[in-house]
Formats: structure tokens, C-alpha cells, sequence
């Protein structure tokens, strides 16, 4: 009884196909809300949250627990906080950055002139824009 040999391959063939394409539409979307999703952390990354996240990396190096340090520096560069160790440095994908231990950050007041300039210059190009005939 049952299929012939021929057909029993091509069935399974188009099985094995099917089920493979079915995982890479798995994996995409996957990959898609993995983006999605550190794109939503990346964005989450408050100055206050990269304040709380580099001090406890640099309380667990004081309290002699180098590895939990390095794995919580190796999850947070998944979401664009780098914590350099050896330098004892942090910088945000965004370009903000600052020494580790004690925590700062650097050119906290430059960065707000900056964007205080930028808006600045975005309203005189609106301003000139509107009186444009």
C-alpha cells in the first residue's frame, strides 16, 4: 500500500521545503521585532537610565564581581550603550558619552547649546521660509 517511492520523495521534498521556508519567515519577523524592539530600547535610553545602568557596571566591579559586569556590558551593547572596561568610558549610540567611575558625562552643557542652536536655527529657516513670497 501507499504512495509510490517517486511521489512519497516529491511529498516529502515539498514538505522539507515548505517547512523551511516557513522558519525564515519565523526568523525575519523575529529579526524585525528584535529591531523594533532594541530601536525602542535605544530610545529608552534616558540619560538618567544610562546614569543608573554605568553605575551599577561600576558598583559590581567594586564589589569584585568582574563577570556579571561584563555580561551586563555585553547586553547593554545590544542596545547602544558601550561600556569600555579597560578605559573606564561609556558612550551612547546617539553620541553621548562619559567616564564610568565615578559617573559624568561629558559635554552635557555643550550638547544642550548645541540643540538649543539647532532649534534656533530651525525657527529662523521657518521664520525666512514663511516670509518667502
Amino acid at each position: 500500500g501507499g504512495a509510490p517511492p517517486r511521489r512519497a520523495a516529491a511529498s516529502k521534498a515539498r514538505a522539507a521545503r515548505e517547512a523551511a521556508a516557513a522558519r525564515e519567515g519565523k526568523a525575519a519577523r523575529e529579526a524585525s521585532d528584535g529591531r523594533r524592539e532594541a530601536a525602542a530600547w535605544e530610545a529608552s535610553l534616558t540619560d538618567e537610565r544610562v546614569k543608573l545602568i554605568v553605575e551599577h557596571v561600576a558598583g559590581l566591579l567594586r564589589g569584585g564581581q568582574r563577570q556579571q559586569a561584563v555580561e551586563l556590558v555585553e547586553q547593554v551593547a545590544e542596545h547602544g550603550l558601550l561600556v569600555d572596561l579597560r578605559r573606564q568610558r561609556w558612550a551612547t549610540a546617539d553620541g553621548r558619552s562619559g567616564a564610568v567611575d565615578p559617573f559624568s558625562r561629558d559635554n552635557a552643557a555643550l550638547a544642550a547649546a548645541g540643540a538649543r542652536r539647532e532649534g534656533a536655527a530651525e525657527r529662523a529657516a521657518e521664520a525666512a521660509g514663511r516670509q518667502t513670497p
